[in-house]
C-alpha cells in the first residue's frame, strides 16, 4: 500500500491484526513490525509521499471439533473462512458420508482444479480418507460452495482409527 501524504509528516498508521493471524508484519522499506494477534499495530514514523507497506501474515487452517451438535465430525477454517467440500469438485468421492478427515493441517492450492466457469478462485486441496483410502479432498470457502447446485458439507467425519 502505498502512503502519500500531501507533504512529509509524521503521523501513526494502525493496522488490525487479526486474532486468526499468525505471523503479521508490516514492512516499511527495510524496517519491519511485527503484530500481535487481536491487537492493534502502530506505525508511528515520518511518512513521505511514496512510501510503501507491505502487509503479509499467514492463515493457518484449523480443525474445529463438532461438538454437541456435530459429535463424531470437524469442520476446517483458514483464517476467517469456514470451508466446505463441494460435491461437483471432487467426482471421487461417491457420497459425501465417505469422507473421513484425518489429522492434517496442510493445505495446497488447488484453483487449477476448478471449473472454468466457477465464480471464485479459491481452493485448496486437503488429505483425507475416502472409503477409508487416503486422497486429496478439495475444499472451497463455504460462500463459494454449491454455486453449480451441487452437494455440500462443511461438517465431515473425524476418522476413527
Amino acid at each position: 500500500y502505498a502512503v502519500n501524504p500531501s507533504k512529509t509528516a509524521a503521523f501513526a498508521i494502525n493496522f488490525r491484526v487479526p486474532q486468526w493471524s499468525e505471523n503479521f508484519t508490516a514492512t516499511v522499506g527495510d524496517k519491519q513490525w511485527h503484530g500481535q494477534k487481536g491487537e492493534l499495530l502502530t506505525i508511528n514514523r515520518k511518512w513521505n509521499a511514496g512510501d510503501h507497506i507491505a502487509i503479509s501474515f499467514d492463515m493457518p487452517l484449523q480443525i474445529i471439533p463438532g461438538g454437541l451438535s456435530y459429535p463424531n465430525a470437524v469442520a476446517f477454517k483458514r483464517g476467517p473462512q469456514i470451508m466446505a467440500v463441494d460435491r461437483l469438485l471432487n467426482p471421487q468421492i461417491g457420497s459425501l458420508k465417505e469422507v473421513n478427515a484425518i489429522n492434517n493441517e496442510m493445505l495446497t492450492d488447488a484453483k487449477s482444479s476448478l471449473p472454468g466457469d466457477w465464480d471464485w478462485k479459491q481452493a485448496y486441496d486437503v488429505q483425507m480418507k475416502v472409503n477409508d483410502q487416503p486422497q486429496k479432498v478439495v475444499l472451497v470457502p463455504f460462500s463459494e460452495a454449491g454455486q453449480k447446485a451441487s452437494e455440500i458439507e462443511v461438517w465431515v467425519n473425524r476418522n476413527r482409527d
